[in-house]
């Protein structure tokens, strides 16, 4: 699959329209049009821009691997992030959110406040 239609099937899958994603990523819903119609191609800080609002990798993105980023696990980050665990540019490779969650287990008793 090439650019304009991974960036079209990971928009739907958000469930954004072409208005939305654009405003998300500061372009027009006509710049998001000739993206998905293969008309233009978005620049690579753009790209890096539609992977962070699209929750999907570069590798899925220019169809280097088949699956966007583990839905599970994006969840996990942003969770972190909403209790101000990470700062919202943060992101973490597998190894880091592992042995954060490791951590979180360990430290269950010290991390969660009992009733």
């Amino acid at each position: 699959m090439a650019l304009n239609e991974n960036i079209k099937k990971a928009r739907i899958k958000k469930g954004l329209t072409q208005r939305q994603l654009g405003e998300a990523i500061g372009v027009s819903h006509n710049t998001i049009s000739d993206w998905e119609s293969g008309n233009h191609k978005p620049d690579a800080d753009i790209v890096m821009e539609l992977c962070k609002t699209l929750n999907v990798d570069a590798n899925y993105m220019f169809d280097w691997k088949d699956e966007p980023l583990d839905n599970e696990r994006q969840n996990m980050i942003d969770t972190l992030k909403k209790n101000n665990f990470l700062d919202e540019n943060d992101d973490l490779s597998d190894k880091d959110l592992k042995r954060l969650l490791d951590f979180a287990k360990a430290n269950k008793d010290f991390l969660i406040e009992k009733k």
